[in-house]
């Protein structure tokens, strides 16, 4: 479909007359009417466009090429205003508390998708360390493994963490949808604190990318991902990878190997702390088959090694200890319309191997030097040398059926299955080790939701059973099942009063414990096979307003959310081991938004912010009193702003980002001296970017400074991240 330039033009609906069958174009102006078979009459219909109507026999075997091209409706443009929106634009307009966000303008960059998402009022994302390193995602005060992440539309990795968020180049990923209150059910799944739906690229364009960077820190990074589409049917192959040393400067204060005594802070490297992970990934995808409209299958392999620098604590310092995991999975998705029914299914089964080595009776200090234990058996992290390895096997599937007979009215229906089994051994234990029993975790949720105009109500049904079995100190092995059914659900609205959009959304939620929250590591973090699921009630109200003065765009949204959460799951240390328990009542409460201001769609200024009061509401703990009772949740911060200036030339971009954390306490405010109490201290970053080449280019060139001012930075106590780097990024991108 061409314009009479010979241009092509998306969005032209094409109606087959005298039938149900119709389709749009899409951005290169080509179409799919499925298998019709004689002749027919063809109209196509777009708005500024005359009105073509063509007789064509369509052949199902062969694919038919011809050209139409359309003239421009003159008379009734003079009168028409056309605003197009981005898949971003239409869900932030949407019932749910959920912000979109395009990645597209991130692909030229060696910035992490964990680092995107936290530019997102409310989004909070915290790292011990470089690249690599263990971070903790956190919405509206709900964090860790309360927040479920999903790659079109199954979990990223339900095992536990072998590809980590950081390591998925946004080169690969379309958008992100982050969900801050209901999440629809159609993911699926048990999210307590919200999810983030992470949406690959369009199948129906051919392209090529590829991504390199270097940078700081002897850090680089590689992706690619190709397209290749056919009469609708595609494949797509894409793969990455990240190496870095991580060895940057940081300041501790180091103990007399004599006496113990800390002496004044100096600045060291990191020695011992480099991470690469890599991955492929090949997708093939077919459409318009009798029994399915589209089926795709897609395999990939994944592996990762991480040094381990130091214990929790900087004093404790290692300089062989190393884990690594690597893994593969297969899966599939299959979708076929039958009237008003649309059918789909997802499903994948992963396999993972995951390790830790620790053989070396050595201590290490932050010089780099080592020196010999006394003890030839103890291991560097733990008390015996150690090669612990365990296996997953994980299968999870998701069924949707979706039935819409007139729009605006819509009905959901889906089911998620979830089921793991994991395996352990160790080759230098002479001891009974975990998971030489098979220990397996299997989750059920069933979900229905009805959507009517600008209101959507559901209700889920989750169930899981357990079997757990574990190994103590002494060998002795015990075993324990678990089994139990719950209910939830809610209701989101939304209602338009002239330019002010408001939302609110009501949900009872739970999420159930995960394998390994409830098997432990195998190691030094104990199993609780008596763990329950956190349930919560959350509530968001909020509004969204835009408006349009010429070449000048303004957005202002806020959103106030509560959520009062039972049963919350924490880790508590017991000596050097620790164990998961159900303790603490949570209450959060809090406020977020963002203001926006955008001319001639090239200067863009943003300002965003999360301001969040988490308090312990638990009044007796082991039945007595909770000296803590009312205190403010340590060691997560409540005062968060983000700041962002864009610029985009003919020729280049211009991008600049502040991220500002207030001080906060690392212990309960209401223990321990005024004078003796640790506090995350205040920190503000900065991050310049400079993009090169002309509009529509194969080729770009992205410049980076990250950490402008070198500040000091941390999300953990005394675990520094990585002062000012620069980076460099080359892509090629072909369509």
């Amino acid at each position: 479909m061409l314009d009479t330039s010979g241009n092509p033009i998306a969005g032209v609906a094409v109606v087959v007359v005298g039938t149900t069958q119709g389709t749009y174009t899409d951005p290169a102006g080509r179409f799919d009417l499925g298998r019709l078979s004689g002749p027919f009459t063809i109209r196509f219909t777009s708005v500024g466009y005359e009105t073509v109507q063509q007789v064509q026999v369509l052949d199902p075997v062969s694919n038919l090429l011809w050209e139409i091209r359309m003239k421009e409706d003159v008379v009734g443009l003079e009168a028409l205003v056309i605003e197009a929106r981005t898949e971003s634009a239409v869900l932030r307009r949407s019932a749910f508390s959920v912000a979109g966000l395009d990645l597209s303008l991130a692909r030229a960059a060696s910035t992490t998708l964990d680092d995107l998402l936290r530019a997102s009022p409310g989004v909070v994302v915290r790292k011990e360390g470089g690249l690599g390193s263990r971070s903790e995602f956190a919405l509206n005060g709900l964090s860790g493994r309360q927040v479920r992440v999903f790659l079109d539309g199954l979990p990223l990795d339900p095992v536990g963490g072998s590809q980590v968020l950081a390591d998925l180049p946004p080169l690969l990923v379309d958008r992100a949808d982050v969900y801050k209150g209901v999440v629809p059910v159609t993911l699926g799944g048990d999210a307590l604190g919200g999810a983030v739906h992470l949406i690959s690229r369009p199948t129906d364009v051919p392209f090529t990318d590829v991504s390199l960077s270097g940078g700081s820190f002897h850090t680089a990074k590689g992706a690619i991902t190709h397209q290749s589409v056919v009469g609708g049917n595609f494949l797509r192959v894409s793969g990455y990878w990240n190496r870095s040393a991580n060895d940057y400067r940081i300041r501790v204060r180091i103990p007399d190997p004599q006496t113990g005594t800390y002496g004044p802070e100096q600045s060291v490297e990191r020695f011992h702390d480099g991470y690469e992970s890599r991955s492929i990934q090949a997708e093939v995808g077919v459409r318009n088959l009798g029994w399915a409209d589209e089926i795709r299958l897609l395999g990939q392999l994944h592996d990762q090694t991480d040094e381990v620098q130091h214990a929790v604590s900087l004093d404790r310092v290692f300089g062989r200890v190393r884990n690594w995991g690597r893994g593969a999975s297969v899966g599939g998705f299959w979708r076929k319309r039958v009237g008003v029914l649309d059918f789909q299914v997802r499903a994948r089964h992963y396999l993972r191997e995951s390790g830790v080595v620790d053989t070396s009776a050595v201590t290490y200090d932050w010089t780099g030097g080592w020196v010999p234990k006394n003890n030839p058996s103890i291991a560097e992290s733990s008390w015996n040398k150690t090669l612990f390895r365990y296996t997953d096997a994980a299968t999870v599937a998701n069924a949707v059926l979706v039935a819409q007979a007139v729009p605006r009215r819509r009905w959901e229906a889906a089911y998620t299955l979830s089921r793991l089994q994991r395996r352990g051994n160790d080759p230098l234990s002479r001891y009974p080790v975990a998971f030489e029993s098979p220990n397996t975790l299997l989750k059920h949720t069933w979900a229905i939701s009805h959507s009517r105009g600008s209101a959507t109500i559901f209700a889920k049904l989750h169930h899981a059973s357990g079997f757990t079995t574990s190994v103590d100190f002494d060998g002795m092995r015990s075993s324990q099942r678990s089994s139990y059914t719950l209910p939830g659900g809610g209701i989101a609205l939304s209602h338009r009063i002239g330019a002010w959009l408001w939302k609110a959304s009501y949900e009872r939620t739970l999420r159930i414990p995960d394998a390994y929250e409830q098997f432990g590591d195998g190691l030094l973090l104990l199993p609780n096979p008596e763990l329950k699921p956190e349930r919560s009630h959350n509530a968001n109200f909020g509004f969204l307003a835009e408006t349009e003065s010429g070449n000048h765009r303004f957005l202002l949204e806020t959103q106030v959310f509560l959520r009062a959460v039972t049963d919350l799951i924490r880790v508590e240390a017991v000596g050097l081991t620790a164990r998961h328990l159900n303790q603490r009542q949570v209450r959060s409460a809090g406020v977020e938004g963002v203001i926006r201001y955008s001319w001639n769609r090239r200067l863009t200024l943003e300002n965003s912010f999360t301001w969040q009061d988490l308090r312990n509401t638990t009044r007796t703990e082991d039945g007595r009193p909770s000296y803590v009772y009312g205190d403010r949740i340590p060691n997560i911060p409540f005062w968060i702003m983000s700041q962002q200036a864009t610029y985009t030339g003919s020729w280049f971009d211009l991008g600049w980002s502040g991220y500002f954390v207030e001080s906060y306490f690392l212990k309960w405010p209401s223990l321990g001296s005024a004078d003796g109490k640790h506090r995350i201290p205040r920190q503000y970053t900065q991050a310049v970017r400079l993009g090169l080449g002309p509009s529509g280019s194969h080729h770009r060139l992205t410049l980076e400074c990250l950490n402008l001012t070198s500040a000091r930075a941390y999300d953990h106590f005394r675990l520094q991240k990585p002062g000012r780097s620069f980076h460099i990024t080359y892509r090629f991108h072909l369509r």
